[in-house]
């Protein structure tokens, strides 16, 4: 018995885990994370940076792991990217007009790495405080 009399009761909110998190493909999660952002009225060459640099990541992760779902990335997948970026990856590979220019140069710079971060950091923190993802711990 409730020793609330005359008190409305609040019920049990279901927990994530026991409802079931969707699992998103990364292009699902870019236009998801899209969506949050136009409705905070980011501008539109914002968001366009945004998926930009999401395309860039999507490639990389889809080169090496296939098709990869939401819930498939982990902490270590994401350093492996942002090392891959910082030392493996060739300027300008598959640019129209400057596939040529600084052929064999390897690496983006420190600015063009942090840039990336940040861009990665944004769609999770995004995509948690959606709850459409939790923190890797408890996955």
């Amino acid at each position: 018995m409730d020793k609330r009399t005359g008190k409305k009761t609040v019920g049990q909110r279901t927990p994530i885990a026991e409802v079931g998190l969707p699992s998103y493909t990364l292009d699902e999660a870019v236009d998801f994370v899209v969506k949050v952002k136009r409705a905070n009225n980011l501008k539109e060459r914002t968001i366009e940076g945004y998926v930009k640099n999401m395309r860039y990541f999507i490639e990389w992760a889809e080169d090496r792991h296939g098709e990869v779902t939401i819930m498939d990335v982990t902490a270590d997948m994401l350093r492996d990217y942002v090392i891959w970026c910082a030392n493996d990856k060739e300027y300008y590979a598959g640019h129209p007009f400057k596939a040529e220019f600084m052929k064999g140069k390897r690496g983006l710079s420190p600015a063009s790495v942090n840039v990336r971060i940040r861009v990665l950091r944004t769609f999770f923190a995004v995509l948690y405080d959606e709850e459409v993802i939790e923190p890797q711990s408890s996955r």
